[in-house]
């Protein structure tokens, strides 16, 4: 799937499947959607480094069910130059994002994370770093739902619009990286129910939040860096 083709390759399954491995370099892929076309939850393995260069999209078809759960037995990343759109519209997410997984942001443009539409707390990512080089900008949109840890490497702006970042599941969640810049959020919630949401080492001096924090289960360990701004 040569990267110059510029098209798009959707991965749609039926049952629990493992992806082919080697889809990096000149063969990278452009778009790349995973589609769940069922109600039934699945488990996609990956057994090696994907590089994206246009957009990473995750579609599941309704409410109802069937997640999606990017496992990896390894440690592996998945690239993505454009933007993230985990379009999961799940009232419910019971699985772990796998702990060897990160979805890495590594475009050096304007990149969106787009969430799902309906506010609900299914649809979970596995790992996430925003490591863009010196041009590169972050836009959040809906709601996203972090099942494992957030990273922020890079000082690119990021536009937290009306958007509500989710720290869910019962598993131990971190916010931190190396960037030197303040964070603004519009909302933050932390659902982690036997878990906990820890504001790790972080570079700016704050995480401001605009409009609300919600604390509806687990533990939040702000690190002395929560400021909130609402009026």
């Amino acid at each position: 799937f040569p990267v110059t083709n510029n098209g798009i390759v959707k991965v749609t399954f039926a049952s629990n499947k493992t992806l082919p491995s080697g889809f990096t370099g000149i063969n990278s892929f452009h778009h790349f959607v995973l589609e769940q076309t069922s109600n039934t939850n699945r488990i996609l393995q990956v057994p090696g480094d994907i590089n994206i260069t246009g957009n990473f999209t995750i579609i599941t078809p309704n409410s109802s069910g069937g997640i999606i759960n990017l496992f990896s037995s390894g440690t592996r990343t998945i690239s993505v130059s454009g933007n993230l759109v985990n379009n999961q519209n799940l009232s419910t997410g019971t699985y772990s994002p796998s702990a060897n997984l990160t979805i890495l942001l590594n475009g050096n443009s304007s990149q969106q994370i787009i969430g799902n539409t309906l506010n609900t707390t299914g649809g979970r990512l596995p790992n996430i770093t925003i490591n863009q080089p010196t041009g590169g900008s972050i836009s959040l949109l809906n709601r996203i739902n972090f099942g494992r840890n957030l990273t922020i490497n890079s000082n690119g702006a990021i536009t937290k619009n009306t958007s509500i970042l989710s720290f869910v599941g019962n598993l131990a969640s971190t916010l931190s990286g190396t960037t030197t810049n303040n964070l603004d959020l519009y909302d933050l919630l932390v659902d982690k129910s036997g878990g906990s949401l820890t504001v790790g080492t972080f570079g700016g001096s704050r995480i401001g939040i605009e409009n609300t924090l919600t604390v509806t289960a687990g533990t939040f360990n702000t690190g002395d860096k929560i400021v909130l701004q609402s009026t």
